[in-house]
């Protein structure tokens, strides 16, 4: 039987080699060229510091929403504070050169992923084999428990990133508004939720025993949170994978540690309600300080 374990140890290492293999380095090259909604981006320079006054009032704006927030401790106020207008050229300008877990995320727009050979069924089965997953309903909530954001339907309309040193994916997808934002976590929650109690054969081996789970926690200035859990059984010892997800504003942001992919269940487990802190930071323009940040 193939070891799920022994196969997911590379799998955020192989995303972040992609994307810096193709030059796509600080929103240079093909990222910036294929976020047609905003033309003025592709001028810019590889530095994030250097934008052009248009990103700097956007930036401003974004910014200058949450302030309120880092003296708020009231979850429900600090999420009406949120950016509700950010756009598919916002989030690439805030994640290229931003700083989380002490690493520098390197950012995309999703729609490219197919050219940098990580299209989802490519990404999944170069990084985790062939897999086969029934019934149905657990199909997509497996594939997003595994890579979330970046193997979903809807990474088309994301933003994704990753970094130099493999610890982090990210994605990030912006909707018209928070509403908008809520009804996809609540829609995606739901699949998640109804799928009870899967199979998945990996090159044609198993079927391994899948079960998902979802969680809440508290992460400020979004107004929904939760970590999803992939479990399954390949021989005695039990493989978990963790990740967080939640809704910011108008965006719903994904993210997992790569320490996910590696360690034993029972061992260090990435700290999501930071994480995804840390992200807020990032979205806002104000940073939030993380293990490793020099903010």
């Amino acid at each position: 039987m193939t070891s799920t374990r022994h196969l997911r140890s590379a799998a955020v290492g192989a995303v972040a080699a992609s994307l810096l293999l193709t030059g796509c380095s600080y929103g240079t090259g093909p990222a910036r060229e294929a976020s047609e909604p905003s033309g003025s981006e592709a001028e810019t320079s590889s530095s994030p510091a250097e934008e052009p006054s248009s990103e700097e009032s956007s930036s401003e704006e974004s910014s200058s929403e949450p302030e309120s927030t880092a003296s708020d401790d009231s979850g429900s106020d600090a999420a009406e504070e949120a950016p509700t207008d950010l756009t598919d050229g916002d989030v690439l300008t805030a994640l290229n050169g931003a700083e989380i877990d002490g690493v520098t995320l390197n950012a995309v727009a999703g729609s490219v992923l197919p050219d940098l050979d990580l299209a989802p069924d490519q990404l999944l089965e170069d990084q985790f084999g062939t897999l086969e997953i029934t019934p149905e309903d657990c199909v997509e909530p497996v594939r997003s428990a595994l890579v979330p954001g970046w193997v979903e339907p809807s990474v088309d309309e994301a933003t994704v990133a990753a970094d130099r040193v493999d610890t982090v994916l990210v994605s990030v997808r912006p909707l018209e508004d928070q509403e908008q934002a809520e009804t996809a976590m609540d829609d995606y929650v739901d699949s998640v939720e109804g799928c009870d109690g899967g199979e998945m054969t990996v090159d044609s081996e198993g079927p391994l025993d899948v079960e998902l789970a979802v969680d809440d926690i508290s992460v400020p200035g979004a107004s929904q949170a939760v970590t999803v859990t992939y479990s399954d059984d390949p021989y005695t010892t039990k493989d978990d994978i963790r990740s967080g997800r939640m809704v910011y504003g108008n965006s719903v942001v994904t993210i997992i540690h790569n320490i996910e992919y590696q360690v034993p269940a029972d061992g260090e487990r990435a700290d999501y309600e930071q994480l995804l802190t840390e992200m807020t930071g990032i979205l806002s323009g104000e940073p939030v300080a993380g293990p490793g940040s020099e903010v």
